[in-house]
């Protein structure tokens, strides 16, 4: 890993998953958590954030609605939906519409995460040089 760390917005309305989050990729990344798309909106005012993983089926909006409205304003993040559910219709407008790099299901497997998430970076720095 270089000097500089990914940095990784994680929303999720459950405090638990969060934590569990956090937990386990804090050492690798630099990881900064929101429990509401309004709070994701807070964090990406102040730090620019290479990837965010947001879960789908929240309160306020769903994760493909908070992809698709910051789109135009925060277009360099690359975006990883989090989803428990394997509705076809969501995952196609989220790749379509929201520009979702890819659908991952919960419960998440850490090794198949940090393969995404090298994989996203990889796809950021590219676009990004």
């Amino acid at each position: 890993m270089n000097s500089k760390k990914i940095k990784i917005l994680y929303i999720d309305d459950e405090l638990l998953n969060l934590s569990a989050f956090k937990a386990s990729f804090r050492r690798e990344y630099e990881v900064f958590t929101a429990k509401s798309t309004k709070v994701a909106r807070e964090v990406l005012e102040k730090e620019e954030v290479h990837i965010i993983i947001s879960d789908e089926k929240m309160p306020e909006e769903t994760g493909v609605q908070f992809f698709k409205k910051i789109l135009t304003e925060y277009p360099k993040p690359i975006r990883i939906l989090l989803t428990g559910y394997s509705e076809k219709h969501i995952i196609d407008d989220a790749l379509e519409n929201g520009k979702v790099f890819k659908c991952l299901y919960k419960p998440w497997n850490e090794d198949l995460i940090k393969d995404t998430i090298q994989k996203a970076f990889d796809l950021w720095s590219s676009q990004n040089v």
